[in-house]
């Protein structure tokens, strides 16, 4: 038999092992699990098979680095040789003087397809398209009226490539009978290039520029 105080210290140990057993319960299930935290600049798209990973954003710049805007995505009225033309313009028209002028691609893409030389375009001369993806949406960019080519169809490219010399002055291109002056047309496609043309959009939707008939310096967007 046990004596009264030894039943006194067993009821002490039984009740602080069971006030022991449940404060561990309470905090097992009471605690919150680690955050995970995650300071890349990648976005996950999860799919079935495994985990995409994608830049979350593409760095885009102007292609010029000081210019005047001459014209806007709009409808408009010009004058060419004395004949005056109306019409939708689809891209933006970047101007400035210089016989070297560089352009610059807009962002990271390949060149998909290079006009040049006897197949110039009599309207528009030289012509270099860029593809580019951007939150997985692939975009391509034109560039028309280049005096001079640097890239050739499937270069890389990225916002420090110099891919042509501005051009579209009427004295030098004479085969590109639709410029009024030297200036870049910058037209943007939400497409692939094989389907451009049905596919326009605004450059203002994705690059920051001034208002028309106002210049800019830098290229940072």
């Amino acid at each position: 038999m046990f004596s009264k105080e030894e039943l006194i210290r067993n009821k002490t140990y039984i009740f602080f092992c069971t006030f022991i057993v449940v404060i561990c319960f309470i905090s097992i299930f009471t605690s919150e699990a680690p955050k995970a935290t995650n300071s890349s600049t990648y976005s996950y798209k999860e799919t079935t098979d495994n985990i995409v990973v994608e830049p979350a954003e593409l760095i885009l710049k102007r292609p010029v680095e000081a210019a005047k805007i001459t014209s806007n995505y709009h409808y408009r009225c010009y004058y060419l040789n004395g004949k005056k033309n109306c019409g939708f313009h689809y891209g933006l028209d970047i101007a400035t003087s210089g016989s070297k002028v560089p352009i610059y691609a807009i962002g990271e893409g390949k060149v998909v397809k290079v006009v040049s030389g006897q197949n110039s375009w009599s309207c528009g001369g030289q012509v270099v398209f860029i593809s580019h993806t951007i939150k997985g949406q692939e975009y391509t960019s034109i560039y028309m009226h280049l005096r001079k080519i640097f890239v050739k169809t499937g270069d890389l490219v990225n916002t420090d490539t110099v891919i042509a010399y501005m051009g579209g002055s009427p004295s030098i291109e004479k085969n590109d009978k639709c410029s009024t002056g030297q200036h870049l047309h910058l037209a943007i496609s939400k497409s692939n290039y094989t389907t451009w043309r049905s596919n326009l959009i605004n450059p203002r939707d994705l690059l920051d520029f001034p208002a028309l008939g106002n210049s800019y310096t830098g290229r940072d967007i």
